[in-house]
């Protein structure tokens, strides 16, 4: 369980460098993965844009909001819906990335890998005061 939420909300890998093990290679996920990813970008992307635009454009949005009826109980509401909706789908989208990297051995190697740092880096920093 613990491995699935580290691939659940693990970092992006690009390339595997030359190691003692072999040579180097460019990262390629599994489909799931691929296509989850492009999904999480997208959202990521429409979300930054329409929180940049909106910061300019808010008294306009806000007065058009307002002339609709969005500041009511059932304005609410439907806010409530669409943002519900566009949470479950980034959810949706994380938990298929997790489970196409946990079918990857690759990103199961970099795991380990990564959590070894970690864990080399703490003891270094305990043992030192800092790092």
């Amino acid at each position: 369980m613990l491995t699935f939420i580290r691939c659940f909300i693990g970092p992006r890998v690009f390339r595997f460098y030359k190691n003692d093990h072999g040579q180097g290679k460019d990262y390629s996920g599994n489909l799931l993965e691929h296509y989850s990813d492009g999904i999480v970008k997208t959202v990521f992307f429409s979300l930054s844009l329409a929180w940049s635009l909106g910061i300019y454009a808010s008294p306009v949005v806000t007065s058009i909001m307002y002339r609709r009826g969005y500041f009511t109980a059932e304005g609410m509401f439907t806010l409530y819906k669409f943002s519900s909706t566009v949470g479950i789908l980034l959810f949706l989208t994380f938990f298929i990335r997790g489970v196409g990297r946990i079918m990857n051995s690759d990103y199961l190697t970099f795991i380990v890998a990564l959590d070894a740092y970690k864990q080399q880096k703490t003891r270094l920093k305990n043992s030192n005061g800092s790092i």
